[in-house]
């Protein structure tokens, strides 16, 4: 008997009007999924609401959102013949059109079952599987595995109440299962299903709206993004991981990784990796050993690391390896740069001086870096917010460390939510519109030491502050890589401003 496709659903995203620049990705996470039920025999067919069939000049000037309208994906849904159907909800702030997109399914399909996962599920999956019938079950965490139980229950006329990890409805009562335990063995996992995008119309969409900072370079639109472990052990107060991909860190063997690469690279031509690991030097021999494996089969392709890395897991030689494989840039995750902020208020467990070292470090191996810095963490004084702004400014003149400084977003199950809560520090309620306007504007805080007000003018005279910096920076970056004047040349006559 042939089963009719499970059809795989990334929503079209929706952003704030202050939102001047789209950007696009690979839904990594259904992919994941999608070569999972295959290997078990299962049809598989995936809509992307982010990738249109061309370009997205028309919905600019119409509404804010990115991707394909509501009526489009209508018609590629009702060109399916499926009885089940995964949504993608990966974050808060996009969480509004995977409720549309479980309406429309069931307004096309009244008797098809909708599955949903991604981040924000795993958070609330109590909350949404009361308050949104067109979901039938909340997977979370990890899915691969969940997701293939669940399809075999719904097909076989099953118990759900035997599956781990996973949230549904009985009647009137919303029943959780207990916990499934995170994937232990990571190199058990099949790549990603690329096969199920088209994969050139994503690189010739991603010359233009990449959601990843890359050099431009002949084929640097050729990009992906890989992970190469799951989890993370430590307790910043900000970060909600955690509740996703446990507390443990799992990771892919170097020789998987490398496999990995070199299977992209050879059916798909990808030249750039965005390692986007919260994690990837926790274990720095492994490390190591992925950059001897990229330098022993020579491939010549560039990298950098979007999520960021611990400074104070890196040395010289690694450093050195880094820039001779082709890092284009590392990023420090410094968070704070006042010691008792990291120490009592984010709990992230590191060491000014060692991040301090790593950039001069790094500097010494001619490795570009970057720092993230958050600022309007509870607990934090209007004068420890301002010497975080300094520091950024001082990694900069002296290490040449372009820092970048956003504002704490209070997300559900964070320390910084419930210290929020318990203070009454919550300006105003945590909708996806207010989350979103937190993350982007000026934070969703005050507290007795800052409000919103104060955040914006750290942010303005920051802003102001590193412009001439960074234009020093970039001209001696192009001293050290004279291939940076043909980009700046290249994306004069190439790139919208915005791009350069």
């Amino acid at each position: 008997m042939i089963h009719k496709p499970i059809l795989l659903i990334r929503p079209p995203m929706r952003f704030l009007p202050n939102r001047s620049i789209d950007m696009i990705d690979l839904p990594l996470g259904l992919l994941y999924i999608g070569a999972s039920l295959e290997g078990h025999g299962y049809n598989v067919a995936l809509i992307d609401g982010v990738m249109p069939d061309s370009d997205y000049k028309h919905l600019q000037d119409a509404e804010n959102h990115f991707g394909i309208t509501v009526d489009d994906m209508a018609k590629r849904i009702k060109a399916f013949d499926f009885d089940i159907a995964c949504i993608s909800a990966q974050y808060t702030v996009q969480f509004p059109n995977a409720v549309k997109m479980g309406e429309l399914l069931k307004r096309i399909k009244p008797d098809c079952k909708v599955l949903i996962g991604g981040a924000h599920v795993t958070v609330q999956h109590r909350e949404i599987i009361s308050r949104h019938d067109c979901f039938d079950v909340a997977v979370r965490g990890e899915g691969e595995y969940s997701v293939i139980d669940g399809v075999e229950a719904i097909r076989e006329k099953g118990d759900l109440s035997a599956i781990k990890g996973v949230t549904y409805r009985s009647g009137d009562e919303v029943i959780s299962t207990e916990d499934r335990e995170h994937i232990k063995e990571l190199d058990s996992l099949p790549f990603p299903a690329y096969h199920l995008v088209d994969m050139e119309k994503f690189f010739r969409l991603n010359k233009k709206f990449a959601s990843r900072t890359s050099y431009a370079f002949n084929g640097s639109e050729r990009g992906v993004s890989l992970m190469t472990s799951r989890g993370c052990p430590h307790k910043c107060s900000f970060c909600s991981i955690h509740l996703h991909m446990g507390r443990r860190w799992r990771y892919h063997s170097p020789e998987y990784v490398l496999r990995h690469m070199e299977y992209l690279i050879k059916t798909c031509d990808v030249k750039y990796f965005h390692l986007e690991d919260d994690n990837l030097t926790a274990n720095p021999k492994r490390f190591d050993k992925i950059l001897d494996g990229i330098i022993e089969r020579k491939y010549r392709i560039r990298w950098d690391t979007p999520n960021g890395v611990r400074a104070d897991t890196l040395n010289l030689e690694l450093l050195k390896k880094c820039r001779q494989t082709g890092c284009a840039f590392l990023i420090f995750g410094i968070e704070s740069g006042v010691q008792r902020v990291l120490d009592e208020v984010i709990n992230k467990g590191t060491e000014i001086a060692d991040i301090e070292k790593a950039a001069e470090l790094a500097q010494k191996a001619k490795v570009n870096t970057r720092g993230f810095y958050l600022i309007g963490n509870p607990g934090e004084t209007r004068e420890e917010i301002r010497a975080t702004a300094s520091h950024a400014l001082k990694m900069m003149k002296k290490y040449d460390c372009s820092g970048g400084i956003g504002v704490v977003a209070p997300l559900y199950g964070t320390k910084a939510y419930e210290d929020s809560v318990k203070n009454g520090y919550l300006r105003k309620k945590m909708t996806p519109e207010n989350i979103a306007e937190g993350y982007s504007i000026s934070g969703m805080l005050k507290t007795k030491d800052f409000d919103p007000e104060f955040l914006r003018s750290v942010l303005e005279d920051f802003d102001k502050s590193i412009s001439p910096l960074l234009k020093w920076i970039f001209i001696k970056r192009i001293l050290i890589n004279p291939m940076l004047l043909f980009y700046c040349i290249k994306a004069a006559f190439t790139l919208p401003p915005s791009r350069w």
